[in-house]
C-alpha cells in the first residue's frame, strides 16, 4: 500500500531540514538503522500525485500548535500501551519492564491518543571540533528576534552583557527609553543561527542558547514562523517541554518547567499524541522510499 506525506512536512536530509516538496532525488535522507546508529541513505524514489476526496490522519501533539497530516500506511517509531493514566514520572520504571510491549513500529492508522511518538535528543552530526564561546550563543539567544525590552531594574546583568557583548564586537543598535524599560533594536547584518544550525550543534551550545532566549521570561510572543520552528527543535533536541498556540498573527510560546505531556527514554524524548482524526483532502501528496528498511527522520519523529 502507498505511503503518502503532505508536502510541508520537514525531513533531515544532508542539505538540512528540508520541505518534502523540495527534496530533489540527489538528496540523502538521514535514517535510523537497527543498532540505532544515524546514517545518510539514498533516495529510491519520490513521487507526487494528486488526489481528491482522499482520507487523511490530521495528527496533533500535545502542546504544539504544528498539525501534520499522513495517510494510514505511513509506520512511525511509537510507544503505545501505556495504562491510561499512569503518572508520567513513573513511565521509564513501567517501561525497564514492558519495553518490548510498548515500543513499537506502527502504521499512523493503528494510533490513537494514548500514543507517544519519538523524536531524538540531541546527537550532533557536526566533526568540526572548533566551537565558539559560550557568549556567543548566549547572545544569539537573546536577540533572536532582533528586539530586546530589558527592565532597568532587574535586567541590569543582562544588560551588562548585551551592552558589552555589542560594543566588543562593533555591532550597532540602537536604544530607546520608555519609563524604566531599554529597548534594543539590534542592526546587525551577520548571520544569525538559522534552522539547520540547530542540528549541528552540541548539546552544551543548544543550552548556553536556549538559556539565552529564555533567560528574561520564559514566554514569548513572535510572528517568525522560523524562529518558532528554531525555538522548537532546540526544545525538542535537548527535552524541554514547552507549549504553543497561534492567536491574532502570532505564535504564543511558553518553555516549561515540568514535562506534563512528554517524558525521555533511551535518548529519545516522546511526545503525547493530542488527537488523531481523519480529514478528507484534495491536493497533492507525496511518496518519499529509501532502498534500506530503514526509519528516516522527520519533524515528527522517525517514519516509515
Amino acid at each position: 500500500m502507498s505511503k503518502y506525506l503532505k508536502g510541508e512536512l520537514l525531513v533531515f536530509t544532508n542539505r538540512g531540514l528540508i520541505r518534502i516538496d523540495n527534496i530533489k532525488k540527489e538528496d540523502m535522507i538521514l535514517t535510523i538503522n537497527k543498532e540505532n546508529n544515524y546514517e545518510y541513505e539514498e533516495i529510491e524514489e519520490i513521487t507526487k500525485i494528486f488526489k481528491k476526496k482522499y482520507k487523511l490522519n490530521k495528527i496533533k501533539i500535545s502542546n504544539y500548535y504544528d498539525n501534520y497530516y499522513i495517510n494510514d500506511n505511513v509506520e512511525i517509531k511509537t510507544i503505545q500501551n501505556i495504562p491510561y493514566n499512569y503518572d508520567i514520572k513513573e513511565i521509564n520504571k513501567y517501561l525497564e519492564d514492558n519495553k518490548y510491549k510498548c515500543i513499537k513500529r506502527n502504521k499512523i492508522g493503528e494510533l490513537s491518543d494514548f500514543d507517544y511518538i519519538g523524536f531524538p535528543l540531541n546527537k550532533s552530526l557536526n566533526n568540526d571540533d572548533i566551537k565558539k564561546d559560550n557568549d556567543y550563543y548566549r547572545y544569539q539567544g537573546l536577540i533572536i528576534n532582533n528586539e530586546l525590552k530589558l527592565n532597568n531594574e532587574y535586567d541590569k546583568s543582562t544588560i551588562e552583557f548585551i551592552e558589552k557583548y555589542l560594543n566588543e564586537n562593533n555591532i550597532s543598535y540602537e536604544i530607546r527609553k520608555e519609563n524604566i524599560t531599554s529597548i534594543y533594536k539590534i542592526n546587525e547584518i551577520n548571520k544569525k543561527i538559522s534552522i539547520n544550525d540547530i542540528f549541528i550543534m552540541t548539546r552544551d551550545e543548544l543550552m548556553e542558547f536556549m538559556n539565552g532566549i529564555i533567560e528574561n521570561s520564559n514566554e514569548l510572543e513572535i510572528e517568525n514562523n522560523e524562529i518558532y520552528k528554531i525555538i522548537k527543535f532546540t526544545s525538542l533536541f535537548l527535552g524541554i517541554a514547552f507549549s504553543s498556540y497561534y492567536k491574532d498573527g502570532r505564535i504564543n510560546i511558553k518553555i516549561l518547567k515540568e514535562n506534563k505531556n512528554n517524558f525521555i527514554y533511551e535518548n529519545i524524548v516522546w511526545n503525547k499524541i493530542k488527537s488523531i482524526k481523519k480529514i478528507e483532502y484534495n491536493g497533492t501528496l507525496y511518496t518519499l522510499k529509501i532502498k534500506s528498511k530503514n526509519l528516516y527522520l522527520t519533524e515528527l519523529g522517525f517514519i516509515s
